[in-house]
């Protein structure tokens, strides 16, 4: 099957072997109606029969074609309801990857929690935003007590989380695991000063001892991004005990920081 997928190396082949493959004429994408966009490409929405579906189309480029079989090969492992579910993979006549994947919205967008913090014209409770903080501490505990082992997502921000409205009420779903890995393969950062500064900058998400190339990347780093999403949420709740917990995720020494199955139970029981 890995023949459909030109632009992925055979030896690639036992990576996706076991994720379905959809033909062309099996999905149809509304490409006027782009639900995200980043360096990989965009995501539209997209149809399986009558079903709903997110469908990333991926640019032919070797770098994003790896963060692709990585994606399709992490989410092929995950069954959860604040992980993002995938249907499958699927190659375009122009050569594009595809991830199809589940359709997420509120109030009928796709919306991700930076969106809803920065859009005056949507209302979110105060109950929601709670269940939303919860949400994604469930998810995290979830990937990281996978059984096959720990489950990093080492991108996690509030661009990669997305709102969904499940019977009426919201859940938190994490997205995009183009840079996730299984913790036995996490990797050491070796920046250079000036790279290290530019990391600051522009991927605050990044756990401090990861940038700074003194620990591997490791549950408590994602950890570390949680807690960047705490505090910018803790800005619509405006909770002390919040503020606390989040300033414990964002403690230099990795070893300071509360692991996720400790976080979910305080978040849990500080919201509740």
């Amino acid at each position: 099957m890995i023949a459909a997928y030109p632009n992925i190396k055979s030896g690639d082949d036992s990576t996706l072997k076991n994720i379905r493959k959809f033909q062309e004429h099996e999905v149809i994408i509304d490409k006027t109606n782009v639900l995200g966009e980043g360096v990989f490409g965009k995501c539209y929405l997209s149809f399986i029969g009558p079903q709903n579906s997110c469908i990333k189309v991926v640019r032919k480029n070797p770098l994003y074609e790896k963060s692709f079989v990585n994606e399709a090969h992490i989410l092929s492992y995950c069954c959860n309801r604040n992980v993002t579910f995938l249907y499958g993979i699927m190659s375009t006549s122009r050569g594009y990857n595809c991830l199809i994947l589940c359709y997420h919205s509120f109030h009928e967008k796709s919306c991700s929690i930076h969106g809803l913090l920065n859009h005056k014209h949507v209302i979110v409770t105060v109950d929601q935003w709670r269940r939303l903080l919860v949400g994604i501490a469930k998810g995290l505990k979830y990937l990281h007590n996978h059984e096959k082992g720990p489950i990093l997502h080492n991108d996690l921000k509030n661009d990669n989380v997305v709102v969904d409205e499940i019977n009426g009420q919201v859940e938190s779903i994490i997205i995009d695991f183009g840079k996730a890995c299984f913790e036995k393969n996490a990797k050491l950062y070796d920046l250079s000063i000036k790279d290290r500064e530019r990391y600051k900058i522009y991927h605050p998400q990044v756990a401090p001892d990861v940038r700074d190339g003194i620990h591997k990347q490791s549950v408590l780093s994602d950890v570390y991004s949680y807690g960047r999403i705490m505090l910018s949420m803790n800005e619509k709740l405006s909770l002390p005990a919040i503020s606390s917990m989040a300033n414990l995720c964002l403690k230099y020494n990795a070893d300071d920081r509360p692991k996720a199955n400790e976080l979910y139970i305080s978040v849990q029981n500080l919201l509740s």
